[in-house]
C-alpha cells in the first residue's frame, strides 16, 4: 500500500516512465537489435553438389557440379547466375565406350515467397545447354575374321531452355547458409550443331546441397 502511494507521488512529481512506456521502449530496441542480427545482403557466392540424371548422363545417373552468383535486386527477389556441369562415361566393353556431358548456363529469378526472412525460395529463368557425346564400337571383325577399328562417332549441340528451381535455406552464419535444391533443366530442339537425341526434348533433374557466402 505504502509502495502504490509512493508510486503514485514520484510519477507526477518527477516523470518516471510508466510501465506501457517502458514496454514500448523496450520492444523498439529488441526489434532493432533483430534489425540489425539480420543485414542485407546484395551478392551472393556458392558451390553446389547435386544427385542427378537426363540427357547428359545418357538416362542414367551422374553428379552435378554447379558454381553461382547471385545478386540480390530487393529482400525477396535474386537474380542468380550459375554454371551446372554433368556427365557420364558408360563403358559396356572395352571395345564399346560412350561419353555424354552437358554444360548449362542459367540465368534464374529467386523470389521468396512470404517475407524477407523467409527460407523456401522458387525460381526460374531461361538457360543455355551445350551438349556433347562420343561413342560407338571402337573394333569389329569382318566375315573372315579381321578385326576392323571404327570411327567413333561424336556430336555436339547447342539448345536453349528454361530451369525450375526449388530450395530451403538453412542459415549458418550472418552471411553464410546451407541450401537444399532441386532443380529441372528442360531444352528445346539445338539451334547449333547435332543432337545425339533427335528429335526430342533434353533436360536434366536433381536435388542437391548449395553452400553460399554473402557480403
Amino acid at each position: 500500500m505504502c509502495l502504490t502511494i509512493f508510486g503514485c507521488v514520484l510519477y507526477p512529481t518527477f516523470g518516471l516512465p510508466s510501465a506501457e512506456a517502458f514496454g514500448q521502449g523496450f520492444l523498439q530496441e529488441s526489434t532493432s537489435i533483430v534489425k540489425e542480427t539480420t543485414p542485407f545482403l546484395r551478392h551472393h557466392v556458392g558451390m553446389g553438389l547435386s544427385f542427378a540424371g537426363g540427357t547428359p548422363t545418357l538416362g542414367g545417373n551422374g553428379a552435378m557440379l554447379s558454381a553461382l552468383y547471385g545478386y540480390a535486386i530487393t529482400p525477396m527477389i535474386e537474380a542468380e547466375f550459375s554454371v551446372n556441369y554433368l556427365g557420364r562415361t558408360n563403358a559396356s566393353t572395352v571395345q564399346s565406350t560412350r561419353f555424354a556431358n552437358g554444360w548449362t548456363g542459367d540465368m534464374t529469378f529467386m523470389f521468396r515467397l512470404f517475407d524477407a526472412s523467409d527460407r523456401f525460395r522458387i525460381g526460374f529463368g531461361p538457360s543455355l545447354l551445350w551438349q556433347g557425346f562420343t561413342g560407338g564400337s571402337g573394333f569389329s571383325t569382318d566375315p573372315n575374321g579381321t578385326a576392323m577399328r571404327n570411327p567413333l562417332q561424336t556430336f555436339e549441340s547447342m539448345s536453349l531452355g528454361g530451369n525450375l528451381k526449388l530450395e530451403y535455406l538453412f542459415p549458418l552464419s550472418q552471411k553464410m547458409d546451407l541450401g537444399f535444391r532441386g532443380q529441372v533443366h528442360l531444352a528445346l530442339e539445338p539451334f547449333s550443331g547435332t543432337s545425339y537425341v533427335p528429335n526430342s526434348v533434353s533436360g536434366s533433374a536433381g536435388i542437391g546441397i548449395f553452400l553460399r557466402g554473402g557480403w
